[in-house]
């Protein structure tokens, strides 16, 4: 099982992928950093952004994980 958090800094979107063998599931959210960008943050992903991330890995695992665990 594999959960991987990816920030996209042309859109400034966050993507989180959970994966076990071929199977996958990805959700995508907005940065609720308006400012600056990710793009210009020194570190790219913020505190604000885990955050969220962590929200939608575990919306991920409530919808999916009999998915994930039938592998």
């Amino acid at each position: 099982m594999k959960c991987s958090i990816y920030g996209a800094p042309k859109s400034n979107e966050l993507f989180v992928r959970i994966s076990n063998g071929r199977v996958s599931f990805v959700a995508v959210a907005p940065s609720l950093v308006k400012f600056p960008v990710m793009a210009d943050r020194v570190f790219g992903l913020d505190a604000a952004d885990h955050t969220v991330a962590f929200g939608l890995a575990d919306q991920l695992w409530l919808k999916h994980c009999a998915a994930l665990l039938a592998r």
